[in-house]
């Protein structure tokens, strides 16, 4: 097994199981808090690229997994990430029956910490957009729940962060263009800019 399959692919799939059994919420809440808190301890005690015996057992993680010619990558260095944004899932989703948050919160909640992980993970860089993209946009019917409008800080919200899109993937094509000719700095430059302008829309903070 791999660890983008072990911490992006199965998230994902409980989260589309959970979407099915999200009426029956007590047992979601248990579910979805349980995988995650599971996920987190696993993380903590898997080391990536090393072989570890359990008695008969013998586990042993690789990095990469390749889709679409895309290749995801976690490390060890990785691992603290993982621990903190599961552990945080797990208090969120515990957090949700008492907040009495809507049935589909928890597999959007899901899906969306593996997506963040995804992007953190993939190669190369340009394509993190895309996913962060995408979390965004899932992310929408957890804040607004069925049968209501969404209000003026959701769509502040959408706005803000399809705004950032753009300027991640030209910052990823320009710093592509530097690589393959490392004399011309404009590209480097532009890189910057576009990447700072991507970060300033995504965090809400442009002027």
């Amino acid at each position: 097994m791999s660890a983008p399959l072990l911490w992006i692919g199965i998230p994902l799939i409980i989260a589309i199981v959970l979407w099915f059994i999200s009426r029956r919420r007590l047992a979601a809440v248990f579910v979805a808090s349980g995988v995650s808190l599971a996920l987190a301890l696993l993380a903590w005690l898997l080391p990536i690229e090393q072989s570890v015996t359990w008695g008969p057992l013998t586990v042993d993680l690789g990095s990469a997994l390749v889709i679409l010619g895309r290749r995801f990558v976690l490390s060890n260095a990785d691992r603290p990430i993982l621990i903190l944004m599961y552990v945080f899932g797990t208090c969120w989703f515990l957090g949700a029956r008492v907040a009495g948050a809507h049935r589909y919160f928890l597999p959007i909640g899901l899906s969306m910490i593996a997506l963040l992980i995804a992007a953190l993970a993939v190669e190369p860089f340009l394509y993190a957009a895309l996913l962060v993209e995408t979390a965004v946009l899932i992310n929408i019917p957890m804040l607004v729940p069925p049968g209501q409008r969404a209000g003026q800080g959701v769509l502040r919200f959408l706005i803000f962060q399809s705004l950032a899109f753009p300027f991640v993937l030209l910052a990823g094509w320009t710093s592509a263009v530097y690589e393959a000719n490392p004399v011309d700095t404009r590209f480097l430059s532009l890189a910057i800019l576009f990447l700072g302008l991507g970060f300033s829309f995504w965090l809400a903070v442009f002027p």
